[in-house]
């Protein structure tokens, strides 16, 4: 008999009842993770072989396996691979031969039921340029706490690049970076003053001396003044120097031009003389010798000029460019003006620069080359047609202008395009950088770039690639090869941060190469053909290749291309058809390319290649396995073991394959022979992983070949690991308000079966803080992540990480309200809800709100906003600014409901309790001893409240403690977050009581029960040197021999690491060596045998074999 109740089916027979979970398909497919800069896209020339995103089930009862198949959506299945839940491209995807999306069908099975949906991609379109960013972007300031903003950049002649800002605290810093953009030391403070430093700029020399500038109060002892500071090549600061030779009233926004040799200039606005607004500048040698006073720059002095900038050349001549109020048309406002000077400080006249004179043009800059040709770039007002446009011109070193027009630099012409800064090398390339729109919204920012080579524009592309909602005030630098640097600053949640992005200078391929173009008679589909590679002036390009039209694609239909392999997609005959002509398209990562026709000819049908032996290997974690001829093998009878090779297509996932020590990439090839001699061997990488593959062809040399085929590796866990246990994170307050704290960290919780030989805390996963187990390490305001890394007496290694949070002097305090569940009335898919932040505290004053989804996504900035959300669960955080920059953050899970569907209580459907192996053991609560689950909730939805707390010990959250009324998600849970603290008092047992939520529904209060194997001291009674389990290690059974008699019965107790219950048995005292207890059923693995006599417990290690 069956009957079926709440997804379960029962099955009745003689020998009982059993019941089995009727496992749900899913309602649909969706893709994470994508390494598109947006949601659900895929960007533009991505070459083939590349994770696109992690393939997701919504609902449904999983594990599920995923898979291409026909069907609705299909179109594009050709293009793309899947790897368990990964998708990877196939093939390379062009925005310019393909849909504006990219559409595939993907099959869902989770064992019992089997379903297919559609995934759609639309294409990210990235116009094929000649330069493209350079790694990630960098934050470049250290100092955290405040805003930073304000900030510029030079470089030297080898690449090596320094940025200045100015933190909020109004002090300059300074990082240097290399050409490879790796940090220089530390940051560097370069202001001695802490009163009004701001403005910085940085001019560097070509052997990579540098100065600062910027203006400060108290500098020369009446107003602001413009300090500076050279440092050498090594960072070494000079004396920190007062620029302006006129000290009454107030001289403001420095900027600094260096050239070659190390001479430089130095302009500013302010008071001078008869000029109370004017321009003025000022210059020195190489080694700060200034040339003389001060030299005003502006010969018209009516109204205001405002905003200089300036630019140098090999020979010390340079150029100054302002902005002059109401000069040329009282109705104008602002126009741009330029005045040269020779190095002797003979200046010319004043000459206007922007054709267009309506409006108002402000905010230039200038840039030189060696030679001292120069060009201008500044922002007009309503010029593009919109509220305002970049605009350059160029000019010879005679000042002679080389258009009649103003050159409109940005592509997209809505809305406010502003802040240009301008860099030239002397190879006749430039380029400009601006602060754009992003999209179609006026009030967010990004920061855009340009480049020109010989008066030809390229493309304009966006440069940050991280979206929070303000990006503003580039400056750029350039270099000989057309290789720049981008700093700018960059707001989110209220305070600034700097960053830098490093961009090369692309050249498009110059050849393609296939290293086999002979195919043996008779090979069939899917055999491969040959590697193709591709040549470029370019180092470390990345390749696709594509099949295309044109001259010599006769064949194109007969291959396919998967990553860089050719592939063989029929079987050939000599006699019919003696040579095959395809053509084929070479792209570099920008999507420059080359293209050529191959011809690949069938030759004689020698003997194919055999897999005579693929048996795979076996390991331990961490380990390394020599690939022997007995585990795999290919024989040919026309070849010898050196002309079989081995073609590495799909890599490891856990480990690396080696041939003689040395990590062989996609592509790698070794032979036949060299497996023979025992030079290829495999190395996991010590992750927790049991199994790995990777995919190899063969080709012979002569047409023969083998398609692609899994090498199979099985991972066993390590034996006698240590477990690394790092303490429970911290939250300290940085009372004095010195920016640092001393903060104890705690190891000692580490064990091993052995000695733990050494630990090591780390952060950023390379500084090594401290190598004692309870050390005391200084660390800044801010949150650390900190790892622990133990290694015991074999070498083997552990870690675990805690995190510090030190908090600022007097920061606030956020609060997100309480966790809401709302319903979609209306049924259109959305719902408003009130965010409450009223209960945030701070001993000043909060000077923002924002509330944040996504990590960037800014939903709202007041107090108590109400917002529009869809129907799922948001984890919304809420950051809190004071009115002296300090932050805080807090988060609140809103989960809206369907319409229509009526909210089901959520149900504990797991409580099986705990067990702990002895007083004192922290245990993690799993899923599988405590679960509430919802039909319309997500784990994190699901919240439990303490209502009872544990008498014996503490329930934590990720090391925390939780007192009453605290608060955890099922997720929690799931990701092994809550554990359970055991005080070491002789109490036998515990319990805590809950209450579990969905937001709209709260169950009765549960009490959670945790039964404690009590161990008491060693006494007359029990010796535990009397006491022996044997043998040990065992495989089937083991004996407990007492050699002291005792006066009861013996109870004895086989537990898990985890204090897991496996066995209990009740033996006679007096003949307990003559039972034997059955652990035939046990894993291999460690267990601990409790002998309980007396009212006294002795505890043994076994190890099961």
């Amino acid at each position: 008999m069956m009957s079926v109740m709440a997804g379960m089916v029962f099955a009745a027979s003689a020998f009982g009842s059993e019941y089995f979970k009727v496992m749900a398909p899913p309602t649909s497919l969706f893709l994470d993770d994508e390494i598109s800069k947006e949601s659900g896209e895929i960007n533009d020339n991505t070459i083939a072989g590349q994770f696109v995103g992690t393939i997701n089930a919504n609902g449904g009862d999983g594990p599920f396996t995923f898979t291409l198949v026909e069907g609705e959506g299909d179109t594009d299945n050709s293009l793309f691979e899947i790897r368990g839940d990964s998708l990877y491209t196939a093939a390379y995807i062009d925005y310019e031969t393909h849909t504006e999306a990219l559409s595939i069908r993907v099959q869902a099975d989770n064992g019992t039921d089997v379903q297919a949906f559609p995934i759609s991609m639309p294409i990210t379109d990235l116009q094929e340029g000649d330069f493209g960013g350079q790694g990630n972007e960098i934050l470049v300031n250290t100092p955290t706490t405040n805003s930073q903003t304000n900030s510029a950049i030079a470089r030297d002649a080898n690449g090596n690049f320094v940025i200045v800002w100015q933190d909020r605290g109004f002090a300059i810093y300074a990082q240097r970076y290399d050409a490879q953009a790796k940090p220089i030391g530390g940051s560097i403070r370069v202001s001695n003053l802490n009163i009004g430093a701001e403005l910085p700029d940085v001019a560097m020399a070509d052997d990579g001396s540098f100065v600062v500038v910027w203006q400060g109060e108290s500098q020369d002892g009446d107003g602001t003044a413009i300090a500076g500071k050279m440092f050498s090549n090594e960072a070494v600061a000079g004396t920190e120097f007062v620029v302006n030779s006129t000290i009454a009233g107030s001289q403001t926004n420095p900027k600094v031009a260096m050239n070659a040799t190390g001479a430089f200039a130095v302009t500013w606005e302010g008071a001078g003389g008869a000029d109370p607004d004017g321009v003025y500048v000022r210059t020195y040698s190489a080694d700060g010798t200034p040339s003389g006073l001060q030299v005003p720059v502006n010969t018209t002095t009516a109204d205001v000029q405002s905003d200089p900038n300036v630019a140098i050349d090999d020979n010390g001549n340079f150029v100054v460019v302002w902005t002059s109020q109401d000069q040329v048309d009282p109705a104008s406002l602002g126009d741009i003006y330029f005045r040269s000077f020779a190095s002797n400080l003979t200046g010319g006249t004043e000459t206007l620069v922007n054709i267009t004179t309506s409006n108002d043009q402000s905010l230039p800059d200038i840039a030189m080359d060696g030679n001292g040709a120069f060009i201008v770039v500044w922002q007009s007002e309503g010029q593009d047609g919109s509220l305002s446009g970049v605009y350059m011109q160029q000019f010879t070193n005679a000042g002679v202008a080389q258009g009649m027009e103003d050159v409109l630099v940005n592509s997209q012409t809505t809305g406010n395009q502003s802040a240009p800064s301008v860099s030239v090398n002397n190879n006749g390339g430039f380029a400009v950088a601006y602060t754009g729109i992003n999209g179609t919204d006026n009030n967010n920012r990004e920061i855009r770039v340009r480049r020109f080579l010989n008066g030809t524009a390229g493309a304009d592309i966006e440069v940050n690639k991280i979206r929070p909602a303000q990006q503003r005030f580039p400056d750029i630098v350039i270099n000989e090869n057309g290789n720049f640097v981008i700093c700018w600053e960059s707001s989110n949640n209220g305070n600034y941060a700097i960053y830098a992005q490093r961009f090369y200078s692309n050249t498009a391929p110059t050849d393609i190469s296939l290293d086999n173009t002979n195919i043996a008679d008779g090979s069939m589909a899917g055999a491969p053909v040959g590697v193709f590679s591709t040549t470029d002036a370019d180092a470390g390009d990345k390749f696709g290749y594509a099949l295309v039209a044109g001259d010599g694609d006769t064949d194109n239909a007969s291959f396919s291309i998967q990553a860089n392999q050719l592939v063989l997609a029929t079987t050939v005959d000599m006699a019919t058809k003696a040579s095959y002509s395809i053509r084929v398209r070479g792209l570099d990562a920008l999507g420059a390319s080359f293209d050529k026709a191959f011809t690949i000819t069938v030759v004689e049908g020698g003997a194919i290649p055999v897999i005579a032996t693929n048996n795979g290997v076996s390991l331990t974690q961490g380990g390394t396995v020599t690939i022997s001829q007995d585990v795999l093998a290919v024989t040919d009878e026309d070849n010898t073991a050196e002309e079989i090779t081995y073609t590495l297509v799909t890599l490891p996932a856990n480990g690396t394959v080696q041939k003689d020590g040395t990590a062989l990439e996609a592509n790698g090839t070794f032979t036949q022979a060299d497996i023979n001699n025992g030079l290829i061997t495999y190395v996991h990488d010590n992750t927790a992983t049991t199994t790995d593959a990777f995919g190899f062809t063969v080709n012979d040399g002569q047409g023969g070949a083998v398609a692609e085929t899994t090498f199979a590796i099985t991972i066993g866990a390590a034996s006698g690991a240590p477990t690394a246990n790092a303490g429970a994170d911290q939250t300290i307050a940085d009372e004095d308000g010195d920016g640092m704290v001393d903060v104890v960290l705690d190891g000692s919780a580490s064990t091993d079966d052995g000695t733990i030989a050494s630990y090591a805390w780390i952060e950023n996963e390379s500084d090594t803080l401290a190598t004692e187990v309870n050390p005391t390490v200084s660390l800044a305001v801010g949150v650390h992540t900190i790892a622990l890394v133990v290694t015991d007496d074999e070498g083997m290694m552990a870690s675990d990480t805690v995190v510090i949070t030190v908090s600022a002097a007097g920061a606030p305090t956020a609060n997100a309200g309480d966790d809401q569940t709302v319903t979609d009335e209306d049924g259109d898919g959305m719902a408003d809800v009130v965010l409450d932040g009223s209960a945030s505290t701070d001993d000043g004053n909060i000077a923002s709100y924002a509330w944040i989804e996504n990590e960037s996504d800014t939903l709202a900035t007041e107090v108590n906003p109400t917002v529009s959300l869809a129907v799922g669960v948001h984890t919304i955080a809420l950051v809190v600014t004071d009115d002296e920059g300090m932050m805080a953050s807090d988060t609140v899970i809103v989960t809206i409901n369907e319409a229509g569907g009526e909210n089901t209580a959520p149900v504990v459907s797991v409580n099986e309790g705990l067990n702990l192996a002895q007083q004192g053991d922290t245990v993690t609560i799993t899923s599988e001893q405590l679960e509430v689950t919802d039909a319309e909730s997500a784990p994190e939805a699901i919240i439990y409240t303490l209502t009872v707390v544990p008498t014996q010990g503490t329930l934590q959250r990720d090391g925390t403690d939780l007192a009453a009324n605290g608060t955890f998600t099922q997720k929690d849970i799931d990701d092994g977050l809550i554990r359970y603290a055991n005080s070491a008092s002789s109490e036998a047992s515990d319990s805590f009581s809950f209450t579990a939520t969905d937001g709209g529904i709260t169950t009765e209060e549960t009490s959670f029960a945790i039964t404690i194997s009590v161990v008491t001291a060693i006494g007359d009674d029990i010796d535990n040197k009397l006491i022996t389990v044997y043998p040990n290690p065992s495989q089937q059974v083991m004996f407990v021999k007492m050699d002291k008699q005792t006066h009861g019965d013996i109870r004895v107790k086989v537990s898990n690491s985890m204090g897991q219950l496996l066995k209990s048995v009740q033996l006679d005292a007096q003949n307990s060596a003559q039972h034997p207890i059955d652990i035939s059923n046990l894993s291999k693995g460690t267990y601990f045998v409790r002998i309980e006599a007396d009212n006294q417990t002795i505890i043994k290690k076994l190890i099961k074999e």
